[in-house]
């Protein structure tokens, strides 16, 4: 039975409210070798970077605050907080001395919980913010339900920032801001085919000039320009809830099936989309490693073997067997993705870690618990 670590790493998860140490138990080796003795924190730190430092896996605080039921939220660290590990005897201990007099930084795993006004952000906001409520993924169905642009004020053909636009199929008159937006590419599922949804990709914000039943809009911002058809959604804020970064469920691998902003090579924090969603089980902060590799290939020797030294097909001739000529690749980790916002079937994910190069239909799997 493999020996064990008693680490008082409370404050490892950003969870000590005060100077006494917590007792936690981790699996002897989830220590980074590399661990600074002291840590003070900073500004823009976040509870994913400072795990980081002190354990191999930072997602694995779960396990830490289930071992230490009383401790209480762990966005109570602040700038300023000092970190000091001691060690004697096989045993960590983790403890905070506190800085008075600074305000508290609401911490969260590298991106932090987005605020519509201050605080620092751990990731710059530009980031992560434009994923929070555009795109997003669409069922067809409603989306051609949806109120819709049907022509522009003035001689226009299309609609830009600060153009009018008329539209049909307003029916709340209270709804004051809209998000004007395109059916994009389908999502589906690489190994099945599935379709899974639709990119609903965003086209511009538009606020209610005149409610009617052909309502009046004013475009204040863009990112393409307005075409009859596009469609109009309420704009509703979405913001990332308190959430702890905790191992995807077990049986729920899948593949990233596209990453946003359209590059190729996908890399630290970019966001991908993946074929998994609510429905698998997954929430904000569900966590993914990342692999390439698996594909069938044929071993050119085994096949050549078999060509050549077949016996020949005499009654009494031995029988001979050969390695099998068609073989799987092994997989290799590339990186780690964490979840930040969940669809049905589909999910936006931030890669929080790139050991190489990542792609499109990568395969994803939870860690090991």
């Amino acid at each position: 039975m493999p020996s064990r670590l008693r680490v008082f790493l409370a404050t490892v998860a950003g969870c000590l409210l005060s100077a006494t140490p917590v007792q936690a138990i981790v699996e002897d080796g989830a220590l980074n070798p590399g661990h600074p003795q002291t840590y003070v924190v900073q500004p823009g730190d976040t509870l994913w970077g400072i795990a980081g430092k002190f354990l191999r896996e930072p997602w694995r605080w779960r396990e830490l605050l289930e071992a230490n039921p009383g401790i209480g939220s762990p966005k109570q660290l602040q700038v300023g907080d000092r970190i000091r590990i001691l060690t004697t005897g096989g045993t960590a201990q983790a403890r905070v001395d506190r800085h008075r007099g600074i305000p508290v930084v609401k911490l969260s795993p590298e991106v932090r919980e987005i605020p519509l006004a201050g605080g620092i952000p751990a990731v710059p906001v530009s980031v992560v913010a434009p994923f929070l409520t555009r795109p997003y993924v669409a069922d067809k169905t409603l989306l051609d339900r949806a109120p819709y642009v049907v022509n522009f004020v003035g001689e226009h053909i299309t609609g830009g920032a600060g153009d009018e636009v008329y539209a049909r199929g307003i029916t709340d008159p209270s709804i004051g801001v809209y998000e004007i937006v395109r059916l994009g590419k389908p999502y589906e599922d690489p190994d099945t085919g599935e379709l899974l949804g639709y990119e609903a990709a965003f086209i511009a914000e538009a606020r209610m000039e005149r409610p009617a039943d052909i309502s009046k809009l004013r475009i204040n911002e863009m990112e393409r320009e307005t075409l009859a058809g596009d469609r109009l959604v309420p704009l509703e804020p979405f913001q990332l809830g308190d959430f702890l970064p905790e191992p995807a469920p077990q049986g729920a691998a899948g593949r990233i099936l596209a990453v946003l902003r359209g590059v190729y090579e996908i890399g630290l924090y970019d966001v991908v989309v993946i074929n998994r969603g609510s429905s698998d089980g997954l929430r904000p902060g569900s966590v993914y490693k990342v692999f390439q590799g698996g594909e069938k290939v044929h071993d050119p020797i085994a096949k050549e073997q078999w060509r050549l030294e077949w016996p020949f097909p005499y009654e009494d001739a031995p029988v001979v067997t050969w390695p099998d000529s068609n073989i799987r690749l092994p997989l290799e980790e590339t990186g780690v993705l964490m979840v930040f916002r969940t669809f049905d079937r589909v999910s936006f994910a931030l890669v929080m870690s790139a050991k190489g190069a990542i792609h499109v239909f990568d395969r994803i799997r939870p860690p090991q618990a």
